[in-house]
C-alpha cells in the first residue's frame, strides 16, 4: 500500500512539474515493474494506481489504451466499475469497437498468393 501511495503522489508531482509526459509514464511503469499484477490481482491499491494511469492516458488522448488499463483495474477492484460509464470511456469503447472492425484480417485471394498470375 505504501508503494502505491508513493507512486500516486510522485505521478501527480511529475504531471505538475514536468513538461515531458514520458516522465509520468515512467513513474507508472516503474510501479508495475515492481508489482506483479497477475499475482496481486486482489490488491485494491494496485487497481487504484492502474486507474490513475488510465486517467492520465485518457487525458493525453490515448483513449483505447486508457480503456484497456481501466478494464484491468476493474477486474482487480469491482468498485471502480462506475468509471467505465464516464463519457470518455463510453467514447473509447466505441472507438475500440470501430478499430477492431477496421483491422480484422482479410482473407487472401488465390491471385495474391500466386505471383505468376
Amino acid at each position: 500500500a505504501a508503494l502505491a501511495v508513493s507512486t500516486l503522489l510522485l505521478a501527480l508531482h511529475t504531471q505538475r512539474t514536468s513538461n515531458v509526459k514520458a516522465d509520468t509514464r515512467r513513474v507508472f511503469n516503474d510501479f508495475f515493474r515492481v508489482v506483479d499484477l497477475d499475482n496481486n490481482s486482489s490488491c485494491a491499491c494496485s487497481a487504484r494506481v492502474l486507474q490513475a494511469y488510465a486517467l492520465f492516458e485518457m487525458k493525453n488522448g490515448n483513449q483505447v489504451f486508457s480503456l484497456m488499463l481501466m478494464k484491468r483495474a476493474v477486474d482487480m477492484d469491482e468498485r471502480l466499475k462506475p468509471v467505465l460509464e464516464w463519457w470518455q470511456f463510453r467514447e473509447a469503447r466505441s472507438k475500440s469497437a470501430s478499430y477492431s472492425l477496421r483491422f480484422q484480417p482479410r482473407p487472401y485471394r488465390q491471385s495474391h498468393l500466386n505471383s505468376n498470375t
